[in-house]
């Protein structure tokens, strides 16, 4: 379905993670050169699809 799609920022979000790697916003923010404000939004989209995870410390976990 279309919900389930993953837009482009989506994708560049996913695509900066590694295997194991954990990344907080701020070094998104960095990498991609985005506002917080669109970091915040892409993590929590991406978290309700399944494809982030947040674990401990305020780290993000890419789920392959």
């Amino acid at each position: 379905s279309d919900e389930d799609e993953l837009s482009s920022e989506e994708r560049a979000v996913l695509a900066t993670f590694k295997p194991g790697l954990e990344l907080t916003s701020a070094n998104l923010e960095e990498t991609l050169g985005l506002s917080r404000s669109t970091v915040v939004r892409l993590i929590s989209a991406l978290a309700e699809k399944g494809a982030l995870m947040r674990v401990e410390g305020g780290q993000l976990h890419g789920i392959a």
